[in-house]
């Protein structure tokens, strides 16, 4: 569809404007969707206006723009814990999960988790494999649309913690969230 004046009327091209009197300006949006699958391609579109009058610089009838349809990764994460109150000597677990919800690939995607050093023994287990030592920044490499998985770090809270403990989790990728 194309809006002119304000008013969404069903395309053709081509489209007659009618007269365009010398210093007029006539606006022509022409709005419509793109597949998810081009996402990465390149799209250009080319606008020309003609006239049966005679042009003084025919040069300038016509204009290409060109883009790259933008990616659509959208990746998320949250996380959790056992528990909101601990003593020392107490198993501390964050669960974490993380997901692209988005329609293209998040590539070189990663998790950044530093752990509190009042937490000792850290281990984590990816998507329920067997306990491992916990390396922040984890990469997850390319997710894919709707993929996602888990990860749970256990910890001991140490002897001498005291106050509050703040942890956080974040994801981020090389492809446009």
């Amino acid at each position: 569809e194309f809006v002119i004046g304000g008013i969404k009327s069903p395309w053709g091209s081509p489209h007659d404007l009618g007269t365009i009197n010398p210093g007029q300006r006539v606006e022509l949006s022409i709005v419509g969707s793109i597949d998810s699958a081009a996402a990465g391609q390149t799209l250009s579109v080319t606008a020309s206006v003609a006239s049966s009058s005679a042009d003084a610089d025919p040069a300038n009838n016509s204009a290409t723009i060109t883009r790259v349809v933008g990616e659509m990764a959208d990746i998320s994460i949250n996380k959790m814990a056992n528990s909101n109150i601990y003593q020392p000597g107490d198993l501390v677990m964050y669960s974490i999960s993380y997901q692209n919800i988005g329609t293209s690939d998040s590539n070189n995607a990663f998790i950044e988790d530093v752990i509190p050093k009042e937490l000792t023994n850290v281990t984590a287990s990816i998507n329920g494999g067997p306990p491992q030592i916990w390396n922040s920044p984890y990469s997850l490499g390319t997710l894919k649309p709707q993929d996602g998985g888990y990860i749970r770090i256990l910890g001991t809270l140490s002897a001498d913690a005291v106050g509050v403990i703040s942890n956080t989790a974040s994801i981020r990728a090389s492809t446009h969230d």
